[in-house]
């Protein structure tokens, strides 16, 4: 599991952040949240005597201490509004509804005091910003009918890259069943109960499944191997991949169909694993 950033602190300049102990936004993980701002332009430290002024100010503070954390006002799910006034509120609303119009945020509004009167609002938000997108790990299959030694290929080329310092995950496809549990233990009993089961071992795990469907490999991928730097797949002759064709002149199956000559990267014999491990490099750029 990555590690988690490290709590970050956003300042604008404010006299009041230096004077009074705060940060303007403190972002920490994927939240962000933001100080109570007003309608101050701390570039100057003036202020308009305008509401609609003010919240306009104070909103352009919000929306540039949400931009440096990384997030946006879409981000936004709870903001407060704080007026002295509560007769001023209703002509800040174009202004609030026009800057969260997507976000639809959680709100409260409450009147009470503010730290200088010449102050006629303060608005403090929540944002939280959405999951990273990580790029799925490229994959390659390498594919060969029975019997060509194509297994020894592939636990020779992971070893290699693995000895390069990348991150090797490994799919191996089979045509027929696989059974990993033994009849009677007790996690076989939970599977015959009806539920799909995950096996918890000392640093290990294995999740069955009987739904009868066997999951895109995309999908099995991105749940499984999301930190990987690159995927080996044995088999999966139909997914698409780019692929190694693995060769023994001796070995012919007629039964056996190729892939299609636009997925081949490269045609290799089992015994040349320097050649294999290249094009896999070469392909994907894993220098």
């Amino acid at each position: 599991m990555a590690a988690s950033a490290p709590r970050r602190r956003i300042s604008q300049g404010s006299t009041f952040e230096q004077q009074i102990g705060y940060s303007r936004a403190v972002v920490d993980g994927r939240w962000v949240f933001v100080s109570g701002t007003t309608g101050f332009d701390y570039s100057t430290m003036t202020i308009a005597d305008s509401i609609v002024d003010q919240v306009e100010q104070a909103l352009a503070n919000i929306d540039a201490a949400l931009i440096e954390a990384g997030a946006c006002a879409a981000d936004v799910v709870r903001v407060k509004y704080m007026l002295p006034n509560a007769d001023d509120f209703e002509p800040c609303w174009p202004a609030v509804r026009a800057y969260f119009a997507e976000a639809q945020p959680a709100a409260t509004m409450m009147v009470l005091g503010l730290a200088d009167e010449r102050m006629k609002i303060e608005i403090e938000v929540t944002a939280l910003k959405p999951e990273p997108v990580r790029a799925r790990a490229p994959m390659v299959s390498f594919v060969a009918p029975s019997g060509t030694g194509k297994t020894t290929l592939v636990e020779s080329v992971i070893g290699r890259l693995a000895a390069r310092g990348l991150k090797v995950a490994a799919v191996k496809h089979d045509a027929h069943r696989i059974e990993l549990d033994t009849e009677g233990k007790d996690s076989w009993r939970l599977r015959q109960a009806g539920a799909e089961t995950l096996l918890v071992g000392q640093n290990q795990f294995a999740w069955m499944s009987d739904d009868g469907a066997t999951p895109p490999l995309d999908d099995l991928v991105d749940l499984l191997f999301a930190d990987a730097d690159i995927i080996v797949v044995e088999g999966y002759r139909s997914a698409g991949l780019p692929t190694v064709l693995v060769e023994r002149p001796e070995v012919d199956d007629p039964h056996w169909h190729r892939p299609a000559a636009d997925r081949i990267i490269a045609t290799v014999h089992p015994s040349q694993v320097d050649e294999a491990v290249q094009v896999v490099i070469d392909h994907f750029d894993l220098r």
